[in-house]
């Protein structure tokens, strides 16, 4: 069963210092720049690529998803540039091999150069606004973050995700076996959040 969330033109968003776009074919290699990265492979939900092939995979999977109306991904420029920095991804969940309109799964990477500015912040802010105000049936976005990511949990905290317990043990990374913290933004959280004020009233 599909979604009817997806749109026949991608909704492109500007933020003050964003333009936030559909991924392309051509972002292969800024895309491979920034989850090439190694600073942070110990993360278990952070995925990193170690050739341009594994990049090229993703770049299919993110336009296969939108065009099957699964999913959505949204990468991440500066306003006076067109090269992706990060993205940020939508996708629905299932039940039985179903799509639950009412609910689906945030995700998110960023270029170790960009990190530390609040731009992931700026995106998250206006994709989940538009997210909300596009969706009438949607209520629940959901989030699973590595127990030792401090930085994502608390630009989840920032924008308003619970935290709803934790999955110990759950990933395995080399030999060791990490903990996820699982969170979530509700319609009433969303609704009673300040940081969403400026698009709820746009």
């Amino acid at each position: 069963m599909k979604s009817n969330r997806i749109y026949f033109d991608f909704p492109v968003l500007k933020t003050d210092r964003l333009i936030l776009r559909q991924i392309r074919q051509d972002d292969v290699g800024a895309i491979y720049g920034y989850k090439s990265e190694s600073d942070d492979t110990f993360f278990p939900r952070v995925e990193r690529h170690s050739d341009e092939c594994e990049t090229q995979v993703f770049i299919l999977r993110c336009l296969r998803d939108y065009y099957s109306q699964f999913g959505i991904t949204w990468v991440l420029c500066l306003r006076d540039e067109d090269s992706a920095i990060g993205h940020v991804r939508i996708v629905s969940m299932e039940r039985s091999g179903e799509v639950q309109p009412h609910r689906a799964e945030i995700s998110c990477a960023l270029s170790k150069a960009h990190r530390r500015r609040g731009l992931m912040y700026e995106a998250r802010v206006r994709i989940i606004s538009f997210y909300f105000q596009k969706h009438s049936e949607f209520i629940r976005l959901h989030s699973e973050v590595a127990a030792d990511n401090v930085p994502s949990l608390e630009m989840n905290k920032k924008l308003g995700f619970q935290s709803e317990g934790v999955l110990r043990q759950y990933e395995k990374s080399g030999e060791c076996y990490h903990d996820i913290v699982v969170l979530s933004l509700l319609r009433s959280d969303y609704v009673a959040h300040p940081a969403y004020e400026r698009y709820r009233k746009a």
